[in-house]
């Protein structure tokens, strides 16, 4: 045995026919047994037989092993493409281990000595790079196949066969095949990169032929190519016959196969052939990675990752060169095809005839005038420039506007414009069409006489494509007043019914409860008059003077609840209603109700009046104040215990385009209106709808019946009044609006 060799990754022997001894001697000297593992990383060896003999104080043992790809996988340690033996190193002990190595390829000894884990991560790294590594051979083969198939071209089929078979030459080379395909075939191992890298080496040469045509490019290096395809069509059949005479030949094979493929591909490529850059670089890569293994395999550079896998590595680049050739290619065929296809269509427009394209003209203008005048007869048509003057309109618009075209001409688009709706209704429908987009909506447009009327409209913007934004709008609109109106008449038909079946549930609500109300006030007016004869024996006058106040008030009080009860009665249709009204000055009956209200108010609170004295009501004064107070009571309570300002004013207002809340009546013209203002939360429009209902309440159990504002309503259209709310609950302090407005009496 030679011994004190200098370190390095590996003992590299070339190709021999001789068999190898190697002798490690191992020893233990610490209390603990030691694991590790030893690793020849190399999986073509024929034979390697493994004999390992232990010594301690007390005992000795051997163990032998016999594996090799020549041998059935089962007989590796390990179950792995290279050969590893755990081994166990007992306290104290004392270990010699014998290798015997021989193959007829080339002799390269990776010998390592791992801690377990160390090798186990390390065996997973090296089939992860191996999968990563075929799986783009898997994909770049599928690839291939798939344009030969559509594109019926020879190139990428032999760029598929490349492909194939250098997958093949790397698998046995690496041993995969014995790991996971033909575990009982040793020769196979063997032979295998031999004879699957020279049919590699040969669909190269094919594909370098036709791509570069070299036929044409260099007759005399192209006859040398049909030579170097025969000589290594026979070393892969000698390879059969004498393996180890095939290897020899192989290595010089293999060292000038990539300078001859580079040297074809740099001429082509002097030749401003688009394709031989691409051959240039490809097969320079895979020079470099050829040559690097060569020489590994002679032993004239040192193992590490790159001298190993260096074939791998330049065959990995050069597939990734020459897909992207082949990717190219197959862009400028496609493109060459698009190219073709629209000379094709464009040569097709040109004989086109003159005549059928005439007749394409009238079909055309033909559809035009029947579609104009179709719309013409149907719609209300109209076109405005830019800032919405009027260009161009139809007889229907004239119709339904009752402005002759030479008065619409020329004026502005807001001639129709009704004003009910909201400002920013109107805002909006400027801001879509400026924006260039189509509006569509119904909108309310007054005529000339005055009258309203309703059409369902599209405004479309013609847009100035050099300055991006309209330059004209087209209006088309269909007369939808008929419909609106049938709408607000089944809209106040509902309303009726539901009136009606208001009244019926107070009806039945008074019917059933005055009787008890009427028998409560007797005994309170009873008892209120025997009050009156005690007062007048009180001897001392100031007690008397404030007990006897108190006694009238509630006297005053007492007939005010009987009279409240009898109209509650007139209300419900129990009793007929009482022909003569206490009619009073509306600004005393006020004053009276703030006197009243005002006491009970804490600082909080603010009441301020705005009365037109001149103005009366005709309504009856127990009436109105009963309206008054519930409409303060509600108004306060509606600021809870933050307190605010009440307002409270009675005036001669003018009304347009308003509706009752309750009644849905359109009004219009001078009304006396007695307003209650607040500043509190505001109500919202769903609950606005339902406020007026008997015994609909938004107050807690026990704070209210809900028959408060339905009876102010009953009161106020008994005199041919309406009720108008608003109220705003976004902002802050900005609370609700309740617009009470009589008819103005002579």
């Amino acid at each position: 045995f030679i011994t004190q060799l200098p370190p390095k990754e590996s003992i590299n022997l070339s190709y021999t026919t001789s068999a190898y001894w190697l002798k490690i001697a191992l020893n233990n000297t610490s209390e603990h047994a030691i694991e590790k593992i030893l690793e020849i990383d190399h999986p073509l060896l024929e034979h390697v037989d493994f004999y390992w003999q232990t010594t301690t104080q007390n005992s000795s043992a051997s163990k032998t092993i016999h594996t090799g790809y020549a041998l059935p996988f089962a007989n590796r340690a390990y179950k792995t493409r290279i050969f590893a033996f755990p081994l166990t190193l007992a306290p104290n002990s004392q270990h010699l281990i014998y290798i015997r190595v021989a193959t007829p390829n080339a002799l390269v000894l990776p010998v390592r000595l791992w801690q377990p884990d160390e090798f186990h991560l390390k065996d997973r790294s090296d089939h992860i790079f191996q999968g990563m590594y075929f799986g783009i051979l898997v994909t770049v083969i599928v690839f291939s196949l798939t344009l030969a198939l559509i594109l019926k071209k020879v190139e990428y089929a032999l760029y598929a066969s490349i492909v194939f078979f250098l997958a093949l030459a790397f698998f046995s080379f690496r041993g995969l095949g014995s790991e996971f395909i033909w575990q009982n075939s040793p020769w196979l191992t063997q032979k295998g990169s031999l004879i699957f890298g020279s049919l590699s080496a040969i669909a190269q040469i094919l594909f370098l032929q036709h791509i570069l045509n070299t036929r044409t490019l260099t007759p005399r290096l192209n006859s040398l190519l049909h030579f170097f395809i025969g000589v290594q069509l026979f070393v892969a059949v000698m390879a059969i016959v004498s393996f180890h005479l095939a290897a020899q030949y192989s290595i010089f094979l293999f060292a000038i196969y990539p300078f001859l493929v580079l040297t074809i591909s740099i001429m082509g490529a002097t030749k401003k052939d688009r394709n031989a850059y691409f051959l240039c670089a490809g097969f320079f890569t895979l020079a470099i990675g050829i040559i690097t293994s060569v020489l590994h395999i002679l032993a004239l550079v040192p193992t590490n990752f790159f001298t190993v896998h260096s074939s791998q590595i330049g065959s990995a680049f050069e597939l990734i060169i020459f897909t992207l050739l082949l990717s190219s290619r197959y862009q400028f065929i496609y493109q060459s095809k698009l190219q073709s296809d629209q000379a094709l269509e464009l040569k097709n427009q040109q004989l086109l005839t003159e005549q059928a394209e005439k007749e394409e003209i009238t079909r055309l203008k033909q559809t035009y005038f029947e579609h104009h005048f179709a719309i013409d007869q149907a719609a209300i048509f109209a076109e405005t420039d830019e800032r919405g003057n009027i260009t161009f309109v139809n007889d229907n618009f004239c119709k339904i506007s009752g402005y002759t075209k030479d008065e619409l001409i020329g004026s502005n688009y807001a001639l129709v414009k009704s004003n009910t709706h909201s400002l920013e209704s109107y805002m909006n429908i400027w801001q879509t069409i400026q924006s260039g987009h189509i509006w569509q909506g119904e909108i309310c447009n007054r005529h000339k006489s005055g009258a309203l009327y309703w059409v369902k409209s599209v405004i479309v913007p013609i847009v100035d494509e050099g300055q991006n934004k309209p330059k004209k709008y087209i209006t088309i609109r269909f007369d939808i007043t008929d419909r609106k109106r049938a709408e607000k008449e089944r809209a106040e038909l509902a309303n009726q019914v539901h009136q009606m079946q208001r009244l019926e549930s107070i009806g039945r609500l008074t019917s059933g409860i005055a009787h008890d109300f009427n028998n409560i006030l007797g005994g309170i007016m009873g008892y209120n008059q025997l009050n009156a004869f005690i007062v007048q024996d009180c001897q001392d006058e100031s007690i008397k003077k404030e007990l006897a106040f108190n006694v009238n008030q509630i006297e005053i009080a007492s007939f005010r609840a009987v009279d409240l009860i009898k109209k509650m009665m007139a209300y419900s249709r129990q009793n007929p209603v009482k022909k003569e009204h206490d009619i009073r000055p509306t600004a005393q009956v006020i004053n009276e109700v703030l006197d009243m209200i005002r006491p009970g108010l804490t600082r909080l609170f603010t009441i301020t009046a705005d009365i037109d004295s001149s103005l009366t009501i005709h309504i009856d004064a127990t009436d109105l104040h009963q309206i008054i107070t519930n409409l303060l009571v509600n108004a306060r309570d509606a600021m809870h215990k933050k307190g605010g300002v009440i307002a409270l004013s009675l005036k001669q207002s003018l009304v347009q385009e308003t509706s009752c809340q309750v009644c849905t009546a359109h009004l219009n013209g001078v009304f006396i209106e007695l307003s209650v203002r607040d500043t509190g939360v505001g109500i919202d429009a769903d609950v606005i709808a339902q406020i007026f209902d008997p015994f609909f309440t938004t107050k807690d159990v026990g704070q209210g019946t809900g028959l408060g504002l339905s009876t102010v309503s009953g009161m106020v259209h008994e005199v041919e009044g309406h009720i108008t709310v608003t109220s705003i609950t976004e902002a802050k302090n900005h609370g609700t609006i309740f617009r009470l407005l009589f008819p103005l009496t002579g």
